[in-house]
């Protein structure tokens, strides 16, 4: 899980950052743009990582952290667990 955390870097800085600038100076365009980068950094990521970019990448075969982290297969292992 600690490789993926320089991934995650570039979505939390920013969101810090906009954070920060909502607590010095409010506007609803900061808010707005929050909003977007959180559908765009989860929502986007993960369809991309899914569907796209790792669907054919050859690194999950010897363990991908990105894959483990939004793989279908995950979810259906844990759900069949409970």
């Amino acid at each position: 899980m600690k490789e993926i955390i320089p991934d995650f870097l570039t979505f939390i800085i920013p969101l810090i950052g906009g954070i920060v600038l909502l607590i010095s100076n409010f506007s609803w365009l900061i808010v707005v743009l929050l909003v977007v980068l959180v559908i765009l950094g989860f929502g986007g990521n993960s369809v991309v990582r899914g569907s796209f970019a790792c669907k054919y990448c050859k690194q999950r075969e010897i363990g991908c952290p990105a894959e483990r982290l939004f793989s279908k297969r995950k979810l259906k292992v844990e759900n069949s667990n409970s």
